[in-house]
């Protein structure tokens, strides 16, 4: 069985997960629809056609499995390809304290909110990161870095 089916409609893209059962119109079953954020939600199905389930659960169930396969094939398609070590949370910390920078600091750079995300786990550490804290070492880096960085930054006044 073909776990998902993209039927062609314009729909926008989701901003969050969620499976749900669709009662069809007949009222003779369901449809199950999953997806995930940045995906247009997609029916489960095979044969280029939605799939049509006894009970709401069955669809349920469908759809938890096609949103999980999903999700697993993105993992692993990833981790395939990588050539490079992604940092963990913890090695970022220890590389700010060994490079004497401060997550406030590494945010002048790289946004303060994705470097608190990357310490709590949220998101994954890109590893431009690994070399921007390894430059950072340096503490000629760190002044060249700032500088570019203030150079590119547009003040606004407030109205």
């Amino acid at each position: 069985m073909n776990l998902h089916f993209k039927k062609p409609q314009k729909l926008k893209p989701s901003s969050k997960f969620f499976v749900r059962a669709k009662p069809l119109e007949s009222g003779r079953g369901f449809h199950a629809q999953f997806s995930a954020p940045g995906l247009v939600p997609e029916l489960v199905g095979g044969d280029n056609r939605p799939q049509v389930f006894p009970t709401e659960d069955a669809a349920l169930l469908a759809a938890y499995q096609a949103q999980e396969a999903v999700l697993n094939a993105r993992l692993q398609l990833r981790m395939r390809f990588e050539k490079v070590q992604k940092m963990s949370a913890v090695e970022l910390s220890a590389a700010l304290d060994e490079a004497d920078l401060t997550p406030t600091e590494l945010g002048w750079i790289c946004q303060t909110d994705r470097v608190m995300a990357w310490l709590d786990g949220t998101y994954d550490i890109p590893h431009m990161v690994r070399v921007i804290v390894g430059l950072c070492k340096e503490p000629e880096n760190v002044d060249r870095a700032e500088s570019i960085t203030g150079a590119s930054v547009i003040e606004r006044t407030r109205q």
